[in-house]
């Protein structure tokens, strides 16, 4: 069974900020290849007109 990871960070790379945080996204990256791996990032967009947007790229 594999181990679960969850990262909670307030910097990770995201559409108003695409560098933010990529050592982050890196670390998760690198750790998945062993454990299931999910990332909790959360931001403000004033432009967005949805109350909440969900990205599941990773």
């Amino acid at each position: 069974m594999r181990h679960k990871i969850l990262f909670i960070s307030s910097w990770f790379p995201n559409k108003l900020e695409p560098t933010n945080g990529n050592f982050v996204q890196r670390h998760a990256e690198a750790v998945s290849r062993l454990y299931d791996v999910e990332i909790l990032h959360a931001i403000g967009d004033p432009n967005q007109e949805e109350n909440y947007f969900f990205d599941e790229k990773f």
